[in-house]
């Protein structure tokens, strides 16, 4: 009986790691971008910066002057100024590099408003491109710039 017991949990783990599909890149960097923009929905800053490189670097196109330090000032003083952040990415494209696995490039639209109330008191729209590296086993933004 414990043979077949045995028996019984391989086969169970045998299905299991067959059913299961392969680590994805794309699925994984979305599932970041999204951890992203829930954290500066909820002002944490800490949050929204674990997904940057050591070595970050971003700014506005063709400028690449802010790093992460910089980030933290920028978003204390954006949540300080506004209760209410919000964020929506209606275009987003994400392309793994075929002779690098471990480097990507995201693209894409996002809108970004601020508000004390229920209303939007700011909002822009900006256009982005970010430089993504697997680093220590999870996806790190290492550049960043928009327009």
């Amino acid at each position: 009986m414990r043979a077949l017991h045995g028996l019984s949990l391989a086969l169970l783990l045998a299905l299991s790691c067959a059913c299961s599909s392969p680590s994805d890149p794309e699925a994984e960097i979305r599932q970041v971008i999204k951890e992203m923009q829930r954290a500066l929905e909820e002002g944490s800053n800490a949050d929204f910066r674990e997904h940057l490189a050591d070595s970050f670097l971003g700014g506005h196109r063709g400028q690449r002057n802010i790093g992460k330090e910089e980030v933290r000032k920028i978003l204390t003083g954006y949540f300080l100024r506004y209760q209410n952040v919000g964020v929506v990415i209606p275009v987003l494209t994400v392309e793994v590099d075929r002779h690098e696995p471990a480097l990507a490039t995201v693209q894409g639209t996002a809108a970004l408003s601020g508000s004390n109330a229920s209303l939007p008191e700011a909002a822009q729209l900006y256009q982005f491109r970010g430089q993504w590296r697997h680093l220590q086993g999870r996806w790190q933004l290492i550049q960043f710039s928009w327009e």
